[in-house]
This record gives structure tokens, sequence and C-alpha cells, in this order.
């Protein structure tokens, strides 16, 4: 794969190594954006096509980039705080006491959850990343997973610092102890290959903007057997079955509509953002996410090992997401001094703790990683 960055609209001056905070958007989405925004002045343009059926062109395109049997048990979600919300709400109500989570992880993965224990008298149990090198944090997760828990609430990779974990095997345990197993993909799913058939999250959750390269205010939800027969969070009204003939909405319908639909947000037909996030998933099935990973991989390889012969901290290598990981600095090094010298360089990263959070994507090449790795060496050598 080659460098994509003609398909952006980043500056040529800067040094954008940030997705993971949010991604810029392709110049074909943002057209598609305007013409939506063009079409909503005449509502006469405006069609049951545009209600429906762009909406599960859309679940189709995205449940190929996960590899989902079944698109209609695809949904779209404001945030992933609404789509995490939808699976608390529907927890099954048994004898399980406790709910397993990442360290540190994002605050819209554990507020959710504090709020279902308090409720339900549950044990949040926090699994932190290992100290001793001998276990990894992966280890960690299975140690915990036993016939009393609940629900496996975590991501393919950490938010933070990019650690990977074995969803193959995490997934597995939890099945096996009839837990159920929930993934906030949003910094994993577009830039790193994930299978749902392989995975079998019982829900997986993905925000839009960062790495399905998607707007603001839109994602994914992606809803297993588990939910079936739950509770949605608003009764909107294309959930319902038959809810595409306009001239009977007022003969009111109990059954909502086939797979996971029932869980939609409300107004998901948006006429701006569905165009703008079908172009962008367009895109990414073209490009494959394994694809992605690879190109990251080759522009960060040769930096990595250079980075820790002078001192700086990174996890395993088999660890590393190569679109989004974490460089702690060494003892002596200040956060401030380098935040200057990152923006003295015109180069945009994430500070979380004491660790850079490096995230590039197609749009970077090697000139731009070895600006950095030049930077941090010189912060290195003068610390």
């Amino acid at each position: 794969m080659l460098c994509q960055r003609q398909a952006f609209s980043l500056p040529e001056d800067q040094i954008f190594l940030n997705g993971a905070y949010m991604s810029p958007i392709l110049k074909t989405s943002e057209e598609a954006g305007i013409r939506g925004l063009i079409k909503k002045r005449l509502p006469t343009d405006i069609t049951v096509h545009d209600f429906f059926d762009r909406v599960d062109e859309l679940r189709v395109a995205y449940a190929k980039l996960i590899n989902a049997s079944d698109p209609k048990r695809v949904t779209l979600m404001p945030a992933a705080s609404y789509g995490l919300a939808n699976v608390a709400n529907n927890l099954p109500r048994n004898e399980r006491k406790n709910i397993i989570l990442l360290g540190d992880q994002f605050p819209s993965n554990y507020y959710i959850w504090e709020r279902a224990a308090a409720e339900r008298g549950l044990q949040v149990i926090t699994v932190k990343k290992p100290k001793a090198h001998h276990t990894s944090w992966t280890e960690a997760i299975l140690n915990n997973i036993d016939k009393n828990t609940l629900v496996v609430s975590m991501a393919p990779l950490h938010w933070g610092d990019g650690t990977c974990f074995d969803l193959d095997l995490i997934g597995n345990k939890a099945r096996l102890e009839g837990a159920l197993f929930v993934l906030d993909g949003t910094q994993a799913i577009g830039a790193f290959p994930y299978d749902q058939s392989t995975s079998q999250a019982d829900a997986l959750i993905v925000s839009a903007y960062k790495w399905l390269l998607g707007p603001y205010g839109i994602g994914f939800a992606y809803y297993g057997e588990a939910f079936d027969d739950g509770l949605p969070l608003e009764e909107t009204w294309t959930n319902r079955v038959y809810s595409d003939d306009f001239q009977y909405l007022t003969s009111y319908q109990k059954e909502y509509r086939a797979g996971s639909r029932r869980y939609e947000m409300g107004e998901a037909p948006d006429f701006i953002k569905i165009p703008m996030l079908m172009d962008s998933i367009t895109q990414l099935n073209e490009w494959q996410p394994s694809e992605i990973q690879s190109y990251c991989r080759s522009l960060i390889s040769p930096m990595l090992s250079e980075l820790k012969n002078v001192g700086y901290q990174l996890n395993n290598e088999d660890e590393i997401a190569a679109h989004l990981f974490g460089i702690r600095l060494m003892k002596d090094q200040d956060m401030g001094v380098v935040k200057e010298a990152m923006t003295k360089a015109n180069i945009s990263v994430s500070y979380r703790g004491e660790a850079i959070r490096v995230s590039p994507n197609v749009y970077n090449n090697s000139e731009e990683v070895n600006t950095l790795l030049s930077v941090l060496i010189d912060l290195a050598k003068n610390s």
C-alpha cells in the first residue's frame, strides 16, 4: 500500500500523527456531506429511500468491514456511550456478581458500568496492566473471568498506549464461563484487523470519528443474539415494522424491525452524515484494515528499536498496534519540554500520563515519522 495523503486535505507543513484523537475526513466524504447539505435545502428531494434504503446500504458496507454475516444486527449510534448504555440496560438477570473492565479504560466504557454495578449490587473488577513482564495483560484478564462474571467489557487494544489483546482467547473464555463479551472498538475498527465471525463479540460498539474516518456524532453498534429481545433506550418510529409506509404510521405496531434495529438512535437517517460515512466505509473496504495496519507497521518499525536504544520505554513489539502506540518518557524527561519541541516541529500527537501517544494512518509517510524520531532523539540527548 502507498501513502494516501492525496485523499485528504491535510496541510503540507503539519505532521499529523494523532488519528486516535480525531481523524481528518476524506475529500470525497466532504463532498458527500456537502451534497447532503444541499439536498436538505429542498425537502421534496428527500424520499423514503433516504430514510431507509441508504441506512440499510450503510449497514451492509459496515458488516462487510467487520465480517459480520447479518447486516440487520448493525445499528447506528450517536456515540459509544449510547451503544454501551443499550448493553448495560439489557444485562441478564442472574446470580453473577462481577463486571470486568480494563485498567485506565476510556470514561465512556467505565461510567456506565459503575452505574450498573451500583444499581444492581455488582462488583467492578478492574484489570490493570501487569507490572511483571512474565504475565501479559491478556493473561491477567483471563485469570479474572470465572462463573461469577456477568460481562467482560474491554477494547481490542488500549486507547492510551495501544496494547493489543488476544480477543479470541478472551472471547472464548467469556463464552466458556457464560459471560457476555462486549467490545468498544472505537480505537481499532477501520485501521486494525477485526473479524466478528471469529471474535464473536456479543456487542461491538464503535464511534466513527476516529479510524472509520467519519463525521462526529455517529457510529455503529453490532448486537448479537443475547440482545434480541431487549428494550432500546428510545422508541423511535423508524425501528418498528412497516414504518417505511408513511401513510399508515399511526397504525401503531408492537413488533420491532428484524435483527438489532430496535436499538437504533432516533433520526438515524441523517441526510448529511450518512452519505459521508458511507463514503468512508466504502473506501476502508477497498483499502482493507489489514493493509492499513501493514502500511503503518512499515512506517514505525524502523523507529521502535532506535527509541528503545536511547532509553524510551515501549511495549513489546508483538503487543504494539502500528496505528496507535505509546512512547513512555525517560525518568528525567520533562513533558512540558517534550510538548514544546513537538509544537516547534509542527508535530501533532497526544499526551497520556507520562507517555506520548502516536497514531499514524495512511496519510503519513516515512519522512514524517523520521522527523518525529529526530525530535525524540534530540530530547533524549538533552535530558
